[in-house]
This record gives C-alpha cells, sequence and structure tokens, in this order.
C-alpha cells in the first residue's frame, strides 16, 4: 500500500512541476517534468490539469514544441530498433 501512496505522490509532484514550469515559464523545471510523465496517462493528465488552470507562459511554447519532437522521434527509433517500449499517449 505505501508504494502505491508514494508512486500517487510522485506522480503528482511532477504533474505539479509540469504545471509549475508551464505557466511561470521555468524551462528547467518545465523539462525535468516533461521527461517525468512516463505513465500510461501521463499526457492527458498534465494537459488537462493545465487546461484548467491557466495559460502556457510564452517562453515555455518552443520549449514543449521541441520536447515533444525529441520524444517522438526517440520513441519511433527505438520501435524501429525492435526494442518492446510503449509509445507515449
Amino acid at each position: 500500500m505505501t508504494a502505491n501512496v508514494d508512486e500517487t505522490f510522485r506522480r503528482q509532484s511532477v504533474v505539479m512541476d509540469f504545471l509549475t514550469g508551464a505557466i511561470g515559464g521555468d524551462e528547467a523545471r518545465f523539462n525535468t517534468a516533461f521527461t517525468a510523465l512516463n505513465w500510461v496517462g501521463a499526457f492527458r493528465e498534465a494537459f488537462e490539469k493545465l487546461v484548467s488552470v491557466g495559460t502556457v507562459h510564452p517562453s515555455i511554447r518552443p520549449v514543449f514544441r521541441e520536447s515533444w519532437r525529441r520524444m517522438k522521434a526517440e520513441s519511433r527509433a527505438r520501435f524501429e530498433s525492435g526494442v518492446k517500449v510503449p509509445v507515449p499517449d
């Protein structure tokens, strides 16, 4: 049970860092959280909360675009190499 509570807390912390970085323009915090959104449904959860909270800081938009492109390229490379890793949602 403790493991589930710890994992829930970790996920909530990652989403909070994602939101804080996106809204406040903290690129380092945003990038760290973006990378840590690695559970099934993570991006959906983070984006739904972001939409309900507010507007993304203008400096984060190009950072997000680059992070998303990098993640997609890495996923494609793993898929093409035959590695059995689920793609992000």
